[in-house]
């Protein structure tokens, strides 16, 4: 095959290549390594355009053979030279038709169509990044870019390889590959995420300073995500899934096992940040093996309408998904019409500090931009959970008296911040002030589990 032959060097070794030369001939030239990507992408196109044409070839064959059997059938009952002539005839064209077959095709129709399918989507969304682009002055960002699109070329190789090698050695009349886009789309499932009877889908959304940053945020919230919802699932009354077992503990073991089904990401120049995207996947069928292993560790009983609630999940097409999912957008919209440009970036880095462990770094930063911006919702939000996760008690609990002052004044209610400032009253053993919060969180969402299960607490506490 062309790309795994000739171009397995270009694939392996030269984008990494690449990234040496970009580091000493500075970033403001055109990248080499694009033009290297479009050129493998049109060969690979070229070897999707085999793949369907041989389809239609077999396609053919197969009504061919199946023609020529049936015609075999009207003529047995005939006993006469000239239809053994052609009995003889077509049962050496079928022989033939076997025989090349056997010699040309790798594979049967189905899986070229289901390969070149698959195929041509991660063409259209390598050609999306390409289109992304990155930010010139950062080498970090290049390098991520280029990771980007190596993850995907890999995911191409590997489908091609299941093919075989000779899917480049047949092309009669085969048409050149089409030009690369001039323009990329974002991808349907950003807004839209696929459903299917195999896979629960869930859709994370980070944004960053950085590609990386921008990434392992949307890594994050996709996570958070799906634990949220599998324990919104779960906890619902009719699954009856009270009692022993801890729903959250147990999405949280089933998030362990998402796959990356996609990526996509935006650069938005104007604000010299990013937002990306990921797809992530939980085969259903795993899920239930998953649940009963949890069960078998924490030895405890699983409700058989717990294990059929994953069957019949919507994952991230489920009203409730998508409700907080809008409201996650839109508080994000609002900080980004909140702040300038460059107080919106400090914004970013302060929040990535805070969500990969740094609070301590993220508080001073915080600290001014709420000192600058006082009605900065998400700046005092921030403030108060970094606090908190530095243990500081007391300017904690300013910073989300603040958020909570602000936060009907928001363009979406926000039922996590009376979560959150719920479930840190009721730490520091404080449940009767607890209780009107997490009813506050209740009342905004009424389905949010964390808040229903922190209030039961606080309700029975001594």
């Amino acid at each position: 095959m062309l790309v795994r032959g000739r171009h397995a060097i270009a694939l392996l070794l030269g984008v990494p290549l690449q990234i040496a030369i970009g580091a000493g001939s500075g970033l403001a030239q055109p990248d080499p390594a694009v033009e290297q990507i479009k050129q493998l992408l049109q060969e690979h196109a070229t070897i999707v355009d085999q793949w369907e044409l041989k389809a239609v070839v077999l396609i053919l064959l197969t009504i061919i053979v199946g023609v020529l059997g049936v015609l075999t059938g009207v003529l047995q009952p005939f006993n006469r030279p000239w239809t053994k002539i052609v009995t003889a005839s077509i049962g050496a064209v079928v022989s033939v038709i076997t025989i090349v077959n056997a010699a040309v095709f790798e594979a049967d129709h189905r899986t070229f169509q289901s390969k070149a399918r698959h195929v041509r989507q991660l063409i259209g969304d390598l050609r999306i990044v390409l289109e992304s682009g990155y930010r010139r002055d950062s080498e970090e960002d290049r390098r991520v870019w280029l990771g980007e699109m190596r993850e995907k070329l890999k995911q191409i190789a590997d489908l091609e390889s299941q093919i075989g090698a000779r899917s480049s050695a047949f092309h009669p009349g085969l048409r050149p590959p089409a030009a690369f886009a001039a323009q990329a789309e974002q991808p349907a499932w950003v807004t839209k995420p696929p459903v299917d009877a195999v896979n629960l889908y869930f859709v994370g959304a980070g944004e960053g300073a950085s590609l990386a940053a921008a990434k392992e945020d949307s890594r994050t919230n996709g996570l958070d995500r799906a634990v949220d919802y599998l324990t919104h699932t779960f906890a619902r009354p009719e699954v009856g899934s009270s009692g022993a077992l801890d729903v959250e503990s147990l999405s949280q073991y089933l998030v362990k096992y998402l796959d990356v089904d996609s990526t996509y990401y935006a650069y938005d120049s104007g604000r010299r940040s990013y937002r990306y995207f990921t797809l992530f996947k939980l085969n259903r069928r795993f899920a239930e093996t998953s649940i009963g292993l949890f069960a078998a560790r924490e030895r405890v009983k699983v409700p058989d309408r717990l294990t059929a609630a994953i069957q019949t999940s919507k994952g991230a097409d489920d009203p409730y998904y998508q409700r907080r999912s809008e409201q996650y957008a839109e508080a994000m919209a609002a900080a980004r019409g909140a702040l300038p440009p460059d107080a919106y970036g400090r914004f970013l880095r302060a929040r990535e500090l805070r969500k990969t462990g740094r609070p301590r770094d993220a508080v001073p930063i915080l600290n001014e931009l709420t000192a600058a911006y006082p009605e900065f919702f998400l700046g005092w939000y921030n403030l108060a959970l970094a606090y908190d996760d530095l243990n500081q008690l007391a300017p904690a609990t300013r910073a989300y008296q603040k958020a909570i002052e602000l936060e009907p004044q928001q363009p979406g209610r926000d039922a996590s911040l009376y979560n959150s400032y719920g479930f840190f009253l009721y730490r520091l053993g404080k449940t009767r002030e607890a209780v009107p919060v997490l009813r506050k969180a209740l009342e905004i969402d009424p389905e949010h589990p964390k808040a229903r299960r922190t209030l039961e607490l606080s309700l029975s506490a001594p």
